[in-house]
């Protein structure tokens, strides 16, 4: 039997040859069984090759956008920390490419709940998100507040922004804002192995930069059921020697690849931190369905108990659709 697989060799795959002959004339019982081990034995060194490059994988398309469609499976821990009359409150933590990420699920007690994934502001730990995310249990949602690489739990170093530009420019390495991207799909993963989630309508929140995260992060991967986005924006047209860069960051590149599912947007008049005019253009690339509600005072950047139950409003929305 010839079997061949391509290997990794310099960053170019090669093709192996292994020869086994199946038929030696004087094999016995004893040797037939070592062989049997090599081909398990080999089998799994290439799976584990495999897995090892889907992990690291082409992470940019054709159309200069970020592209993380074979993720391979997660490796994940749930720690119960909590239970009450109607909901479980558990310490996750998953691995993403050179970190392993901090999460809180909130799941009620039911079978088959929908869920959200939150994406907290920049600087925000999961911590902050606690009261809503008791409101979304209350509303029958398990949700997943996740620490961004570098907050909290999150353990992440990144290097100066001109380092990591120059890196992915030279030698195309992923930079910080591009793995919390990564992060985000990973969490959608984690989710997808969790019991009792409808792994049918796993949604995405997201406020701030976690809003930009979000965004990009349901466009490019098509089983996210649609995104509530807070307080966020795309970056509009850029130019000049960033562009190639900045385009695999922009929201304003992604979000027409949300639809046909559903995305609502969240933001306030008065906001200082990212202005009304970037959200609406923003939202102006985005296809339908869509929604745009302004926030009422005093909400300023980010949410606010008073856009609750309009939230809610639009997750059952997204879910239904």
């Amino acid at each position: 039997m010839i079997l061949y697989h391509a290997i990794e060799h310099n960053n170019e795959p090669q093709l192996i040859n292994l020869t086994i002959d199946t038929y030696p004339k004087r094999m016995n019982i004893k040797k037939a069984a070592i062989w049997t081990a090599i081909l398990l034995l080999l089998l799994f060194a290439i799976g584990r090759m495999i897995d090892s490059k889907i992990e690291q994988g082409n992470w940019i398309d054709q159309n200069g956008r970020l592209s993380y469609p074979s993720r391979g499976s997660v490796k994940l821990t749930e720690d119960e920390l909590e239970e009450s009359a109607d909901y479980t409150k558990s310490k996750i933590a998953y691995d993403s490419k050179g970190t392993k990420v901090h999460a809180l699920l909130f799941k009620p007690k039911k079978d088959n709940a929908p869920a959200v994934i939150i994406a907290p502001a920049a600087n925000a730990p999961k911590e902050g998100q606690e009261d809503f995310a008791k409101y979304l249990v209350s509303r029958g949602y398990a949700t997943l507040i996740i620490d961004q690489r570098g907050i909290g739990e999150t353990r992440w170093q990144p290097k100066s922004a001109q380092e990591e530009f120059d890196e992915f420019m030279q030698d195309k390495k992923e930079t910080t804002e591009q793995l919390m991207v990564y992060d985000l799909l990973r969490a959608f993963d984690a989710m997808l192995e969790t019991k009792g989630i409808d792994k049918n309508n796993i949604i995405l929140e997201g406020e701030s930069m976690g809003g930009r995260f979000a965004m990009i992060a349901a466009a490019i991967e098509p089983r996210i059921k649609g995104a509530v986005i807070i307080s966020s924006s795309g970056y509009g047209n850029a130019a000049g020697p960033a562009k190639e860069y900045l385009d695999t960051v922009n929201p304003d590149m992604y979000v027409h690849l949300i639809s046909p599912r559903r995305m609502a947007m969240f933001h306030s008049p008065i906001d200082k931190v990212v202005p009304i005019q970037n959200a609406l253009a923003t939202f102006e690339r985005a296809k339908e369905p869509k929604a745009m509600i302004e926030m009422p005072p005093p909400c300023n950047h980010g949410n606010c108990d008073e856009i609750h139950d309009r939230i809610a409003e639009e997750l059952l929305k997204i879910q239904n659709s």
